[in-house]
């Protein structure tokens, strides 16, 4: 995969009726697939105390967080309403180069902070609930 700049990572939230939202200028975000193994090791494993794991994978989750801006009242009232009411709206992270993940997703957290003179600051955390779809962009396997 080519260099990509940070801010090319895009996370969107879809308002309603499949209308996907570009959620604020994000200053900083990351993305984490993690695929969890499933340990056999027992005391009397026969690996003298190394791990053995099954050759499948037991969980896989996706979780995405960032900080920014909100420029985009939609957005900004989607997550609240998110948090707010424990809702899981559809979410879009769109990997420049490499694929578009669209998953439901779990508002883990947000917060809000500022200073007096300086716009509100948003941070968030959302991690996926069910199945992940993954589209490959233009040009690139899956």
């Amino acid at each position: 995969m080519a260099k990509q700049k940070g801010r090319d990572l895009l996370l969107k939230i879809d308002t309603g009726g499949g209308t996907f939202v570009t959620i604020g200028g994000m200053r900083a975000r990351s993305m984490k697939i993690n695929n969890a193994v499933v340990d056999l090791t027992t005391s009397d494993s026969v690996f003298g105390g190394v791990l053995a794991y099954e050759g499948d994978y037991s969980v896989q989750s996706f979780e995405v967080s960032g900080a920014g801006l909100w420029n985009d009242d939609s957005a900004a009232n989607a997550a609240y309403n998110a948090v707010i009411g424990q809702t899981k709206p559809t979410m879009q992270v769109i990997v420049p180069g490499l694929a578009t993940f669209q998953f439901a997703a779990l508002f883990a957290d947000e917060a809000f902070s500022g200073t007096h003179e300086n716009p509100l600051d948003f941070s968030l955390t959302i991690k996926s609930t069910g199945q992940v779809t993954v589209t490959a962009n233009a040009g690139v396997g899956a």
